[in-house]
């Protein structure tokens, strides 16, 4: 899968937090093509104001991103 299609990293913020376990969500975020999407994450880690998500990249890969809390909801 191209990089143009995963979840923007915003910082590596202060303060970080694993969620133990991770926790399925959603976020909307933009992506490195631009784009915002709605796409289906787990958050792994937080930090004041930040959630890290966890996308599934393909082929058992995946990508860490922190974006700001407001934008992750649970599912």
């Amino acid at each position: 899968m191209h990089y143009g299609s995963w979840v923007v990293n915003h910082t590596d913020p202060d303060g970080q937090v694993p969620i133990d376990p991770p926790r399925a969500a959603v976020v909307r975020s933009e992506l490195y093509d631009g784009t915002t999407r709605t796409l289906a994450v787990m958050a792994v880690s937080r930090a004041p104001g930040w959630v890290c998500v966890c996308q599934t990249v393909g082929d058992g890969r995946v990508w860490h991103a922190w974006v700001p809390a407001d934008r992750v909801r649970p599912t």
